[in-house]
């Protein structure tokens, strides 16, 4: 699709590049990134950053989070993730060409990893279930130039189509209306949003593990964007 670039490199996205660990680059439209948090919990509250929304700063081009990192606790997440990216370097060709399904790369990982903390909150196994979904999906990209989902590629689920992925602002609204009635209950530190802040959304399905949609809403008078990700 025009104007849309799938799998932006997080040295384009981040201002702080250890975000990476928990932000997954789902695609860059005009200046806003799409951002997906799918593979772990939102656990903590801290302004900009809870119950899955999340406030950024646009500077040059790049994210600045305004949050807090440690809203999803304290774990081994930087040293799982580099674990996960050697292994899936070395091994990505073996992986599509043999269509390894999700559940047995899982148990292949297992197998390789010891002594990695996560929180009781945290699941060990839908982190590394989300890597493989979303790196897997970027893969192919890369290769084909066509967004197709692990379960697509090894399950033989159904594609859909690029075009269908965008949700525009009027659909969006409809999207994110019970996070609106419910805001009092969704948000206790960070500034509520108003329906009129939406821009636009995208379906994250094919490219993650449980993920439905990312809303993005923007507030021109502080200048902040702000994502709100919704699951399955």
């Amino acid at each position: 699709m025009e104007n849309v670039k799938f799998f932006p490199d997080y040295k384009d996205v981040f201002i702080d590049e250890k975000l990476k660990y928990y932000f997954k680059p789902i695609c860059t439209i005009g200046d806003y990134h799409f951002l997906t948090i799918d593979g772990i919990f939102c656990i903590k509250s801290y302004k900009f950053s809870e119950n899955y929304y999340f406030g950024f700063k646009l500077k040059n081009g790049k994210y600045e989070f305004l949050g807090n990192i440690d809203c999803f606790g304290k774990n081994d997440v930087e040293r799982l993730y580099e674990i996960l990216e050697r292994d899936f370097e070395e091994n990505k060709k073996y992986y599509l060409d043999k269509k390894i399904k999700i559940a047995n790369y899982v148990e292949n990982i297992l197998n390789k990893i010891e002594g990695i903390i996560f929180e009781e909150e945290q699941d060990l196994e839908y982190y590394i279930e989300s890597f493989y979904c979303y790196n897997m999906a970027k893969y192919y990209y890369e290769l084909k130039e066509k967004v197709v989902s692990v379960k697509a590629l090894t399950e033989n689920y159904g594609i859909t189509p690029e075009d269908e992925l965008l949700i525009d602002k009027e659909e969006l609204k409809n999207c994110l209306g019970d996070f609106f009635v419910n805001i009092e209950d969704e948000l206790e530190l960070t500034p509520a949003p108003t329906e009129d802040m939406c821009v636009m959304g995208i379906e994250i399905i094919p490219f993650t593990m449980w993920g439905e949609i990312i809303g993005l809403l923007y507030d021109e008078k502080e200048d902040i964007i702000y994502l709100r990700e919704q699951h399955s």
